[in-house]
């Protein structure tokens, strides 16, 4: 048999002349070869995969990436590996326990398993964790069914540079990595995207396996799809008691600056620091933005403290999903400065220093006496005690209209501004948050007024100074 080609445009044929003479296109050899790369499948349903994600905000990957191949240890302590479910459609979301929007999706991430399992669906769940026990009393309180695995030493979070969670990534039957999304979401509403994808591509074991061995570099994501990434350092070496210090949050991402919402870094200090407050600023560096937080902080006691976890939050407006990361913090010693420690010249300029601020304050008092005397006590500029006052007048308006968020909003609000006394950082509260935006929560409205008590205490002191004052 001879064959000749005719023809110059795409989807030319292929002339066979011979016993059975037929004529064969090219899409149809396309056709052919998508068959037996996967059995069953034709090649006008894989091309629908792309918009089937993308019709259910899912960014997909075009072209797709084989996805690298990691085995980590079950609850039970037997090693895993992710090739173990070729020939099916993975779900594979990264998670953590101590990250509130992973652990508000856990439910709908079980019922979608429940449903699609025997249809072709795996869930893998990788948890970043050192600690197994963690992890096993989150399984069991959500009573959890589908495959959990645990990253002790975060390296299957780096092949896939899932560090900011939780972040789930789509593999098709061969092993490639057909789709990403970040932030937490109702998967149990996916079911009808994910009975799609089984019908473009169904599950089988004759599928090529793609999966990447012996993988130890990090996936390249596209542009855009590329995660912010962070470090955070002290910026001094030397930290006394009573000083005041900063812990910066150095923020970096490929991309605009429009891209993404960053939230303040949130961090709970231990016992003997205490934070003042939190301020920002922005650049460019290498071809990346960078935004740097400056986290004030005071030494209260001496010691060493580790500064650790700084836990940060983002939002990507590529889907609008908030996404929550840690990072390791500094550890910091705080030493006792005595006057013995100190120079002549030292010593001289903090005396003088204390007296020049003693005189400002006087004369500061004394004119705020004069200016109040002058314009019948109208107030030139805003107020502490008036801040925080329309601040619960807010919240409580909020507890009367029966918007939870809202309240928990303002609250975080206040602690912001330094009225609470875990300024901005309580977890309890950002756990919270998380689980009435995400989880449909409905706290009672006493538990909503536990949080407003100690405003109102505060309030109630700092009037009583302030009068005491004029």
């Amino acid at each position: 048999m001879v064959y000749s080609r005719t023809g110059t445009e795409p989807g030319r044929c292929l002339s066979f002349s011979g016993p059975g003479k037929f004529r064969l296109s090219m899409s149809m050899l396309t056709m052919v070869s998508t068959l037996a790369f996967f059995p069953g499948a034709g090649k006008a349903s894989l091309e629908q995969i792309p918009s089937i994600l993308k019709n259910n905000d899912v960014q997909p990957l075009s072209p797709a990436i084989d996805a690298p191949d990691f085995s980590l240890e079950d609850l039970s302590g037997r090693k895993a590996p992710l090739s173990g479910h070729h020939g099916r459609w993975v779900l594979l979301t990264f998670w953590a326990p101590w990250c509130g929007p992973c652990l508000s999706e856990l439910p709908s991430l079980e019922k979608l398993h429940e449903t699609m399992e025997k249809k072709g669906l795996d869930i893998v769940g990788v948890a970043l964790s050192d600690s197994t026990d963690a992890v096993r009393k989150v399984v069991n309180v959500d009573s959890i069914g589908f495959t959990v695995l645990v990253d002790k030493g975060g390296k299957a979070a780096s092949m896939y540079n899932a560090f900011s969670v939780p972040t789930s990534f789509i593999i098709d039957p061969a092993g490639r990595i057909v789709g990403i999304t970040r932030g937490a979401r109702d998967w149990s509403s996916q079911e009808d995207m994910f009975k799609d994808l089984l019908a473009a591509l169904p599950p089988s074991a004759q599928a090529a396996k793609r999966y990447l061995a012996g993988a130890d570099k990090t996936i390249e994501l596209p542009k855009g799809i590329e995660p912010p990434t962070a470090e955070a350092r002290l910026d001094s070496a030397e930290v006394y008691l009573g000083q005041t210090f900063n812990l910066l949050v150095e923020v970096k991402w490929t991309g605009e600056i429009k891209d993404y919402i960053l939230h303040p870094p949130s961090l709970k200090p231990p016992e003997g620091i205490r934070l003042l407050n939190v301020h920002a600023s922005s650049s460019s560096s290498g071809g990346k933005q960078v935004i740097i937080y400056q986290v004030a902080l005071k030494a209260e006691k001496t010691g060493e403290f580790d500064l650790d976890p700084v836990q940060l939050s983002y939002t990507p407006l590529l889907d609008g999903k908030r996404v929550t990361t840690r990072i390791k913090g500094p550890a910091v010693k705080v030493e006792e400065r005595t006057f013995l420690g100190m120079d002549i010249l030292q010593l001289s300029a903090v005396m003088g220093a204390i007296l020049l601020l003693a005189i400002g304050g006087l004369l500061v008092t004394k004119n705020r006496r004069k200016r109040k005397r002058q314009d019948g006590g109208a107030k030139v500029e805003l107020d502490p005690v008036e801040v925080l006052d329309r601040n619960l007048k807010q919240a409580r308006k909020h507890l009367l209209d029966g918007n939870a968020l809202g309240l928990l909003e303002s609250v975080k609000e206040m602690n912001s501004l330094g009225f609470g006394e875990d300024a901005m950082h309580d977890q309890d509260l950002d756990g919270l948050l998380e689980q009435v935006k995400y989880g449909g929560k409905k706290p009672s409205k006493e538990e909503l007024e536990r949080w407003l008590r100690g405003f109102e205490t505060r309030l109630s002191e700092m009037k009583r100074k302030r009068d005491e004052e004029y």
